[in-house]
């Protein structure tokens, strides 16, 4: 069902709910959704983590490599409806949400890849990072290494301010089916005169999942380098990623409902 995008106006959004009152309303929604939430994510991290961890490694293997990047992507797009309907009070299911989550799947490819241009600046302050001060025997001196991380740090900001004004379009493609650039339009409208509002949910989101995976990410290393364990290892795996990622996708929306000044 196509639902209209509506257009905002200029100024700031009153009662914005703090990053902490999200991700308190994201738990309490999780816990509402648990079960198709749950569902949708293992269709795939199963499959993945068994073939990753006892067949072998993506990163040793191309094909299998873009397989799992093919279903990363798939599962990002099921998770997204699920949470756009769900929060929207219509009951969904696992089949359903891969049904029409795959339907857009060509919309939101093409908006990762907008996403991941954006991201450039950021890659080359990276490079210039990497190369110019981690890399190990680099002959500079303190006030040069100080301003290759000056340099790299400008760098990154046109990325951090691009990804907090589009960042939240890929709710308006299963919100109304639109394309990528309508829906990165649409994600721009919505947070004029909020992009420090949206930057601070942004990272408040990452050091929040950094919390809450910093244990479990923990155990995992050492699971995984243990030959006996892997079966512990993979069941993390797949409890962190049940738990993470709906979590993330339902604190966003949440955000961009704000946003868009919907109750």
């Amino acid at each position: 069902m196509r639902l209209p995008l509506r257009r905002q106006k200029a100024g700031a959004a009153p009662g914005l709910t703090g990053p902490w009152g999200l991700y308190r309303q994201a738990i309490r929604d999780y816990r509402a959704n648990w079960m198709t939430l749950f569902g949708i994510v293992l269709v795939v991290t199963i499959p993945v983590s068994i073939l990753s961890t006892w067949v072998v490694s993506p990163t040793e293997d191309s094909a299998l490599s873009t397989y799992v990047t093919v279903l990363q992507l798939v599962l990002n797009n099921a998770l997204a409806f699920a949470v756009v309907r769900l929060m929207r009070g219509d009951p969904t299911t696992v089949k359903r949400a891969y049904y029409y989550g795959s339907i857009g799947f060509v919309r939101v490819v093409l908006l990762w890849i907008l996403l991941a241009l954006m991201m450039l600046p950021a890659v080359l302050g990276m490079l210039i990072l990497a190369y110019g001060v981690v890399v190990p025997g680099t002959a500079l001196s303190a006030m040069e290494r100080g301003l290759m991380i000056g340099l790299a740090a400008i760098l990154s900001m046109p990325t951090v301010y691009l990804l907090a004004r589009s960042a939240w379009g890929i709710f308006p493609i299963f919100e109304s089916a639109v394309g990528p650039l309508e829906a990165v339009s649409a994600s721009w409208r919505i947070t004029k005169g909020q992009v420090t509002a949206a930057i601070g949910r942004l990272l408040a989101l990452v050091l929040y999942v950094l919390a809450t995976v910093a244990l479990p990410v923990v155990g995992l290393t050492f699971a995984m380098q243990q030959p006996g364990l892997n079966a512990l290892g993979v069941l993390l795996q797949v409890i962190v990623s049940g738990t993470i990622l709906p979590l993330s996708y339902l604190y966003m929306y949440r955000f961009y409902r704000e946003l868009r000044r919907e109750p």
